[in-house]
Formats: structure tokens, sequence, C-alpha cells
């Protein structure tokens, strides 16, 4: 029940060497090296919108092996995929998986950590699969309700008017919001060549130069909805608007 680390290539012993767990005599054996697999954690069984969480694998070998791995989300039992849309990622190399900044429901994945001395041509892809881990990762779901922007609904020229969002959903949700004027079916931060414009705190400026009137709403998205990869119409529901 010892292990003994050596430089030369004749070892002699007093009790009997075991090659591969077969007991050699007089006869020479050769040693063959073997990973027995995989064992993988995460720092968080959850991970919240924005955040992340570290797997790590840790392979079991009979040699001292290269400890590197590669890191993937897997699915439907052998597909490997660095990203799932609007949920996570996952970077192959570090093993960082994190998630999108904003996230419609709750997802359960699956992570999987492959040692990168089998991902070799000499190892068959059920090969890698069998020799590696896998862990159970839940991505949580934030949901933001509605958003409610209050404002005037008339702007008069050389004038600025405030506008302000309360955001509902989940305790301790933020109130930041991208403010955009939306105009001919678009979103512009910006009219008639600058006479009308917005700004991040919801202001929106109507200089002396405007040139003619404009019938628009305006926009409050949620920061986390804004950058996410929400459909249009799907970030259009979550915001709030004055015409």
């Amino acid at each position: 029940n010892k292990s003994y680390g050596v430089d030369v290539k004749t070892i002699n012993l007093r009790n009997n060497l075991l090659i591969n767990q077969v007991p050699l005599s007089d006869t020479t054996g050769v040693f063959k090296k073997e990973i027995f697999g995989t064992k993988v954690t995460v720092s968080s069984s959850t991970v919240l919108p924005s955040e992340s969480v570290l797997v790590h694998g840790v392979i079991q070998a009979n040699y001292s092996v290269n400890q590197a791995c590669q890191y993937y989300i897997l699915q439907g039992g052998n597909t490997k995929v660095s990203q799932i849309a609007g949920f996570c990622t996952i970077d192959k190399d570090s093993g960082e998986l994190k998630a999108k900044s904003y996230i419609k429901n709750n997802l359960e994945i699956t992570v999987i950590a492959i040692p990168t001395a089998v991902m070799t041509n000499e190892y068959t892809e059920s090969q890698q699969l069998a020799l590696s881990a896998t862990e159970q990762v839940m991505i949580v779901s934030k949901p933001i309700d509605k958003t409610v922007l209050t404002g005037a609904a008339y702007i008069e020229r050389g004038k600025t008017e405030h506008y302000s969002a309360i955001v509902s959903g989940y305790t301790g949700v933020s109130n930041e919001c991208i403010y955009t004027i939306k105009y001919n079916g678009g979103r512009v931060t910006m009219l008639d060549n600058g006479a009308v414009t917005i700004d991040n705190n919801g202001d929106v400026k109507c200089s002396n130069s405007l040139s003619q009137d404009f019938t628009v709403e305006i926009f409050a998205t949620p920061t986390e909805v804004y950058n996410s990869e929400l459909t249009d119409g799907e970030k259009d529901a979550l915001s709030g608007k004055v015409a």
C-alpha cells in the first residue's frame, strides 16, 4: 500500500512488483500509463445574472498526469457547447461559467471537465466522455415584471424635460435604465440633427433649432434587459414608455 517515485529504469524490491495490478516475479513488465477518471467541483451550484462560478477538474491516474482540462456545457448527453444563448457561456480553458446579464427562466445545465490528455485521436468521443466528469449547475433567473416611466407628454422648443423610471421585479432590482427615443419604429438618442436629444439620466432636451413637430415615444429599458439577448419585442414588453 505504498508508492515510490523513481528516476531509474531498474528497480530492486524486497516484495512483489505489480504492473497494472498483475504480480511479476523475475519477468519484465511494461508499465502502462492510465487515466482512471476525473473529479469535478463547482464553486457554487447556482449562478445569478451577470455573475460567474468556477468549474475545476481533477484527473485521477496512475502517473503524474498534466491536470489541465477542457470545460464545456454538455447537452443531450454527448454534445459539447461553449454557450447557451440567453443563459450562459463557459471558458473552455479556465472553466469560468458566466451568466448573461438578464435571464428569462431558470435552467439547469450540465458542465463537463474533459482531461486535455485524452482529447486526442487516440481516444474516441465516448472514451473521452467516460474519462470525464460532470456536475449540475442552476442558472437562476431574476425576472423583471415591468417598468413604469413618468414624465411630460409635451416638450416645447428650448425646454428640457426629465423622465424617471421605476423597475418592478426581484428584491433589490435596480432602477438603472437606458433611455431612448423611438421614432418610425427605430430607437435613437437624437432627432432632427441633434435638435432633440436624450441622455442617460432621462433628460430630453429640445433646442430652439427644432425644424418641425415630432411625435415620439420615450423609452426606459432596464439596463440588464437592454444588454440581454432578448428579442426587441421582449425588451419592449419590459420597458416603460411615454408618448
